[in-house]
């Protein structure tokens, strides 16, 4: 079952006040366990008639996952502005695919954009998945043996997603969705 957890609408952009942007957050509240992983999506869509230009919103997101108990999970999400050259190199936290209104585009253009423009009445759709977590009683630094599988279980997750529009800013944040993994 597809569920369109949130709709979180705030406005930004001093300019021109008329422009909005709303975030949804789109999951399976149950999964099949695959090397896919926690799949769901973030999408944004524009209401305005004229474009908005925003930084990336992949870098400024923030993704929490928890287990049935409150325990958080632990998984090396590493942000772009992180790697160099704006490479995407994590391979725990992925990118599946991206989608402009309905329509399929470049994940390698799109991730190693810093601004995106959302035209005018428009939708980008980012479908990620969470493939890999950190054992339980891992010890800093991280090894690829430390890695696991996404066990089965009920997972919290919670998005929060910031988007910037010249000097103005606004964070959207995502309430808690539980996944049945299974």
């Amino acid at each position: 079952m597809q569920t369109a957890l949130t709709r979180t609408s705030m406005g930004i952009g001093t300019r021109n006040p008329a422009k909005s942007v709303n975030a949804i957050m789109n999951t399976d509240t149950t999964q099949k366990k695959s090397d896919k992983g926690l799949q769901f999506s973030l999408k944004l869509h524009n209401d305005a008639d004229t474009a908005v230009v925003i930084v990336n919103p992949l870098d400024l997101l923030r993704i929490s996952v928890f287990d049935a108990a409150w325990k958080e999970i632990q998984f090396p999400y590493r942000g772009r502005r992180q790697g160099h050259d704006r490479e995407w190199t994590n391979n725990t936290f992925v990118v599946n695919h991206i989608k402009i209104n309905g329509r399929a585009t470049d994940v390698n253009t799109f991730i190693k954009d810093y601004y995106i423009t959302l035209p005018g009445n428009s939708k980008v759709e980012i479908f990620m998945g969470i493939t890999k977590v950190v054992k339980p009683g891992a010890v800093m630094p991280l090894t690829v043996e430390q890695m696991i599988t996404v066990p089965s279980g009920i997972y919290k997750v919670d998005l929060v997603c910031a988007l910037m529009e010249g000097q103005s800013s606004v964070i959207l944040h995502m309430p808690l969705v539980n996944i049945h993994y299974k």
